[in-house]
């Protein structure tokens, strides 16, 4: 049990809540929704300017789930709301493919619907702290990073933690998982002998357009030692996959870094690395490999974003296996469902390899995935869950976690 006036940063506002969501992702603004709808006056928190996670205008993943392999199922709930107004309101980038969306609408579709909640919502801040009183957790600073000071929240109930860190949970001691399993601990069919620290790695996103004119590409200086070092890219044997020369805007998505790194601690030097890999990839396709049908086309957005597959999970009463979700099996405490395949992505630093283990049925979860198995009022949303590294790579997909 801590004072609160221990915190070495001055406490400069403070909020009495019932429950408090760290992380105004697609999982924890469905889950905000949810504690507001059930009679709890409820906070989130966002360190970002923008809601939606990896979903948001700032990086405009699209959010995904059972529907990508079964065409006629889908989560529902909550996030099926929120996914028909942003239809509704053409709250949609109209790209190639639209499978990515940075259209600021979006963030309008979360917000108002928090608000209908009666969610209160605090952007650009970032929970950092956490007190306990034995097995609860009484108190979450987090730092405004707009105004230069710290918002104290003290709980009635609770806190939901939706961050993707968990910096919360794990300031207030819960236990963690980290990298993937050894066929040994969970039994899994596609589990490796030795368990390692590698986790998946990060990656962004760009958008290009057409454009009436010839448009030159220099790589940045940043990147031209490097590049030169290197020597000339090997040649292309076909497009990027993600960009039809045909179409008028396309969003990039190219390549992957990091999982073999501390995908916290060391996310400046990831994103230093994925972005060096994004431009190398756009300079061999405008300058090397396809000059000419890349003739008129400008690299115009690079997300300031990036997006984060994996890093810390938490140990609930159960943790969700591959075995779980290939054999869709029965939980009587259910409380959710998925059916996205088991989605893999393997980074060496250098490249990404995209392994789909399987497409499984729709499975479902249990309630037992969704709190801190050694404390008494933390709930886990998101890619926090309690789930072992294979299961994560179906149930990381926003429109299940916001199931």
């Amino acid at each position: 049990h801590m004072d609160p006036k221990t915190l070495c940063l001055p406490i400069d506002a403070e909020e009495a809540v019932d429950v408090l969501v760290v992380g105004g992702g697609v999982a924890g603004i469905c889950a905000a929704i949810a504690c507001a709808r059930n009679g709890c006056d409820t906070a989130l928190i966002e360190m970002d300017p923008c809601l939606g996670g990896n979903s948001s205008p700032l990086l405009g993943v699209h959010v995904s789930g059972a529907h990508s392999f079964h065409p006629y199922a889908s989560e529902t709930g909550i996030i099926e709301e929120l996914e028909l107004e942003a239809a509704q309101r053409r709250a949609k980038t109209r790209t190639h493919g639209n499978h990515y969306n940075i259209s600021y609408t979006w963030d309008l579709v979360l917000q108002d619907a928090l608000a209908e909640a009666g969610v209160r919502v605090f952007r650009n801040h970032q929970g950092r702290q956490a007190w306990r009183d034995g097995r609860r957790i009484t108190a979450v600073a987090a730092v405004d990073v707009e105004h230069f000071r710290t918002r104290l929240f003290r709980l009635r109930v609770g806190v939901v933690d939706a961050s993707g860190d968990g910096v919360v949970a794990r300031a207030a001691g819960a236990a963690t998982m980290l990298g993937s399993e050894a066929a040994s601990t969970f039994g899994e069919r596609s589990a490796k002998p030795e368990s390692s620290a590698e986790t998946m790695g990060t990656s962004i996103t760009a958008l290009v357009r057409k454009c009436a004119l010839p448009v030159d590409f220099v790589l940045p200086h940043r990147f031209a030692a490097r590049a030169r070092l290197e020597g000339p890219p090997p040649p292309l044997k076909a497009y990027p996959s993600s960009w039809d020369p045909a179409a008028e805007c396309c969003f990039l998505w190219v390549t992957e870094s990091g999982g073999e790194r501390d995908t916290i601690l060391d996310a400046a030097a990831i994103r230093e690395e994925i972005l060096y890999q994004l431009y190398r990839t756009w300079d061999n396709v405008k300058n090397h490999s396809f000059p000419e049908a890349a003739r008129h086309w400008e690299l115009i957005w690079v997300s300031p974003k990036s997006g984060k597959r994996e890093s810390h999970r938490f140990v609930g009463d159960y943790v969700l296996t591959q075995t779980d979700v290939e054999n869709a099996t029965p939980f009587g405490d259910s409380i959710g469902y998925g059916g996205y395949g088991v989605d893999i992505h393997e980074a060496d630093g250098t490249r990404a390899k995209v392994v789909f283990h399987s497409i499984p049925p729709l499975w479902n979860f249990p309630y037992r995935c969704t709190y801190a198995r050694d404390l008494d009022n933390l709930w886990l949303a998101g890619r926090l869950m309690s789930v072992s590294h294979l299961a994560l790579g179906t149930v990381r997909r926003m429109r299940t976690m916001g199931a």
